[in-house]
């Protein structure tokens, strides 16, 4: 989540019109307000905050935004061609609730769950689910591909791999959205697909008779699509405060919503507040 009133040009030959930023530059920000995030553990619940902390610098091709990084290999007016890097979203519904949310995706989902199968009939209902079950946190890496349509819409890609060696999975991703700016008011829709392949979903969401010791049971997770969607608006008041508003949704997909460790099939981060920034160039 970037808060920041960015640039509206990159350079004078891009074609990236609205949600560019100048090479060589930086800007911190925190946002104050009110915010929720859900998780759709059954070990975890709905929780709120009121700080967001945001930041960003960029180099003629090395960036950093938050906890993500890249590198652009080749840009023209058209296509960027990047090496990027980013945490893992699944494992961060398994740590401690206290955890910021500033670690949170970007990414959101709101779209209907894929065919799936149900749970069998002979599975046993579970009133209780583990409140300890572990999982750690994971790092990807890939490469990137924006493509600019149109001064107002860009196409992403991204294939990424596990690089911590925590479950050797991989994830893939494509986003189309759409920027808009008049005059102070900016705003930004994103909408796409999340593929993750059978590493990511058994590891994090997969279990066995050491998770459920009464009952024995073993769910081995295969590879699933989530939907999601994306808003977020600011209104400029002065160069370095504006009122931000951002909602995400991601709708699981039924390899994931099935496993009995998930209570809920969908997860969602909102805030709504005013940020505050300093930047330079």
């Amino acid at each position: 989540m970037v808060f920041f009133h960015q640039q509206t040009q990159a350079s004078e030959d891009s074609n990236c019109t609205y949600h560019c930023v100048f090479a060589d530059s930086w800007a911190l920000g925190i946002g104050l307000g009110h915010g929720e995030y859900t998780n759709p553990l059954h070990q975890g619940d709905r929780d709120s905050f009121n700080l967001l902390p945001a930041f960003y610098f960029y180099a003629d091709n090395f960036y950093i935004e938050n906890l993500s990084l890249g590198y652009t290999l080749f840009e023209n007016q058209q296509f960027a061609f990047d090496i990027v890097s980013e945490l893992n979203q699944d494992g961060l519904y398994f740590q401690d609730r206290d955890i910021t949310p500033f670690l949170l995706s970007e990414n959101t989902r709101l779209f209907p769950l894929l065919p799936g199968g149900m749970l069998p009939e002979t599975t046993p209902e579970i009133t209780s689910p583990p409140n300890d079950v572990e999982r750690h946190l994971s790092y990807l890496a890939g490469v990137s591909i924006d493509y600019y349509l149109h001064p107002n819409w860009t196409l992403s890609l991204s294939a990424l791999t596990d690089v911590t060696a925590v479950h050797h999975g991989q994830q893939f991703e494509t986003n189309i959205t759409y920027y808009q700016q008049l005059d102070a008011l900016s705003l930004s829709v994103s909408t796409g697909l999340t593929y993750l392949s059978d590493d990511i979903v058994d590891y994090y969401y997969g279990y066995n008779e050491f998770d459920f010791p009464e009952h024995e049971l073993k769910y081995q997770g295969e590879r699933a699509i989530n939907h999601h969607i994306k808003v977020s608006t600011q209104y400029a008041l002065t160069k370095n405060f504006s009122l931000v508003m951002q909602y995400s949704f991601e709708q699981l997909h039924s390899e994931i919503e099935n496993s009995l460790l998930v209570k809920d099939g969908y997860r969602s981060v909102y805030f709504i507040g005013i940020s505050g920034h300093i930047e330079g160039y």
